[in-house]
């Protein structure tokens, strides 16, 4: 049975730990030696964050964003000025 996507997710993680932080690594190697896909473990080195912290093709807004917009509709509201959809 195929490892699940966190079991590999965790070898990754675990790969970079690994990494000396003053040498540049092998990624093939590490790849090998922790049983994990060599493009996955670049894509991660290299600073793409994981699909369950990537947080859907759908978001328009950021978080900062939707935070400002929650605030900006919270103060039309106090002020009794409702907004349209």
């Amino acid at each position: 049975m195929p490892d699940s996507y966190d079991e590999i997710e965790a070898r990754i993680q675990a790969a970079i730990a690994s990494i000396p932080p003053d040498r540049k690594p092998n990624i093939a190697r590490l790849a090998r030696d922790f049983a994990v896909p060599e493009s996955r473990l670049s894509a991660r080195y290299n600073g793409r964050i994981t699909r369950s912290n990537y947080g859907g093709k759908n978001q328009v807004l950021t978080i900062d964003q939707e935070m400002a917009l929650g605030n900006i509709i919270k103060r039309e509201e106090a002020d009794e000025t409702h907004m349209r959809h």
